[in-house]
């Protein structure tokens, strides 16, 4: 029987395998979120699924190449720079601001790679 995160990443990819399911999941733990999944909603859960697949894809495709965990901390910041995007857009007076734009995208940068 599929544990409760096989069935999300079932929901998300499509993937039945039960051995693809736990490399999947345990992508999902190492490479995408660098924690516990127990924390994560479940739309985060399905997003970190489909991210686990595109790297794990990445990996196979080129095994000589490791996957870059910089890269991995940017994909896994990505909802929250998305989140500060759209508030800043949101705010009448940020909106026209690109610089305060810039500023929020390069502190939430900073914070994924550190």
């Amino acid at each position: 029987m599929a544990n409760h995160y096989h069935q999300i990443i079932t929901e998300a990819t499509g993937e039945t395998n039960p051995q693809r399911l736990a490399q999947i999941e345990e992508s999902m733990r190492q490479d995408v979120f660098h924690s516990t999944l127990d924390w994560q909603a479940k739309d985060h859960l399905r997003w970190g699924a489909m991210e686990a697949v595109k790297i794990l894809a990445a990996t196979q495709e080129n095994p000589e190449k490791p996957y870059d965990n910089a890269n991995a901390n940017l994909i896994s910041a990505a909802p929250d720079l998305l989140k500060a995007l759209v508030a800043l857009l949101g705010d009448e007076g940020a909106a026209d601001d690109i610089s305060a734009v810039r500023k929020q995208a390069r502190a939430a940068i900073a914070k994924a790679k550190a």
